[in-house]
């Protein structure tokens, strides 16, 4: 790419734009403003005077949520391991109008091979301006976009996010192991509540209850749609009225709504489950359902370096170490029986060898059910 050096002088005068080098471990990732050797903006060239791919990170300020650290973790593991230049570009605040002028700033200055957003957003700021930069190549991390020829959108699949939180849900609400689970009860009863009545929150939450069918056909759901992302007071209410119906355990994908699912619980002494490890209570938290937003990031840094970007939409899911399960951070970080660990194992295993192929819509998991049941092996 050709540099535009001149660009990058006359745009650090007027923009707010913190450009941080990653490196494991470093200031960085505590929020502070400090570069290392994975190289300045400018700097697209190795001690041997040969050219190396150069990549920004364009996201929220360091330190400050789960989703922004782990995409930098991905950075950082991308520079270690692949041996590119990676600049993180913080977004102060997270608002569209700081990641428009950064995108505009970083695409204007011909530096970068590949320019990454790390944000639910990223579709609609990166069409603000891809088309005026259409050598530029761009990835948006945790959406959808297509129709861009320079655009690539990668995120998880909604399905397989929860499905093995829910296996664990399914074999643990019937009591059966109270002695290390206290907070469950014999009822049988989980409580979801879902953030819109749209296509995403559909597919979350029909594999959480595919998971939790799996292996207990005749648990009871209690699935309420929250309205909104934004809302803990209501899924504070969906979640005490699915307590109060008998569900020892709740979890949903409703966007910071989930801070009132954590209340609930914490009110009426039942189990939690985040979706994201920044929102976990060490004394709450059953497990996390996740998504590795790091293996996303560090994904697209090798499928450029291999040859192989190309713009439109890709998922991924369980198969590709994106989704999974994790107790980190968790009541049961220390891990939990083995009789149960096996079978989380066994499924995440079928899952990846495609003998399991999840609903995608709540409508579809009493069918799906009906033909897909947990077999020891």
């Amino acid at each position: 790419m050709k540099k535009k050096l001149f660009a990058l002088v006359a745009m650090l005068l007027t923009l707010c734009v913190v450009l941080t080098a990653c490196a494991s471990g470093n200031n960085a990732a505590n929020g502070n403003n400090s570069s290392n050797n994975s190289g300045n903006a400018g700097d697209s060239t190795d001690e041997g005077g040969e050219d190396v791919i150069k990549v920004a990170v364009c996201g929220g300020k360091a330190g400050a949520s789960g989703f922004t650290d782990e995409g930098i973790a991905g950075a950082d593991r991308a520079r270690e391991e692949l041996g590119v230049v990676v600049d993180y570009v913080e977004c102060p605040d997270n608002e569209v109008s700081a990641y428009e002028t950064n995108g505009r700033f970083l695409s204007e200055s011909g530096e970068y091979d590949l320019i990454i957003f790390v944000d639910s957003s990223g579709a609609d700021i990166v069409s603000l301006f891809c088309d005026e930069y259409p050598e530029q190549k761009y990835t948006v991390i945790d959406c959808k976009l297509g129709g861009k020829d320079n655009v690539r959108s990668v995120s998880a699949v909604n399905g397989e996010q929860a499905f093995l939180s829910g296996v664990l849900c399914g074999l643990i609400t019937t009591g059966e192991y109270q002695d290390v689970f206290p907070m469950t009860n014999s009822d049988n009863v989980l409580c979801y509540a879902g953030g819109m009545d749209n296509p995403t929150s559909r597919e979350g939450a029909a594999g959480f209850m595919a998971g939790a069918k799996y292996v207990n056909p005749d648990v009871e759901i209690q699935y309420t749609i929250v309205g909104g992302y934004t809302d803990p007071a209501t899924a504070k209410e969906i979640s005490l009225l699915g307590i109060d119906q008998g569900a020892d355990i709740v979890t949903g994908n409703c966007g910071s709504g989930i801070m009132g699912v954590l209340e609930a619980c914490k009110e009426r002494g039942a189990y939690y489950i985040a979706t994201s490890p920044s929102d976990n209570d060490p004394d709450q938290s059953l497990c996390c359902s996740v998504k590795k937003t790091d293996v996303l990031v560090y994904n697209e840094v090798k499928t450029l370096l291999d040859g192989n970007w190309s713009a439109g939409h890709n998922e991924f899911g369980i198969a590709d170490g994106v989704c999974d399960i994790s107790f980190e951070g968790t009541l049961y970080e220390g891990g939990i029986p083995e009789d149960l660990q096996a079978v989380i194992d066994q499924v995440r295993q079928d899952v990846i060898d495609g003998k399991i192929s999840m609903p995608a819509d709540v409508n579809a998991v009493d069918a799906w059910t009906a033909e897909n049941q947990y077999q020891a092996q």
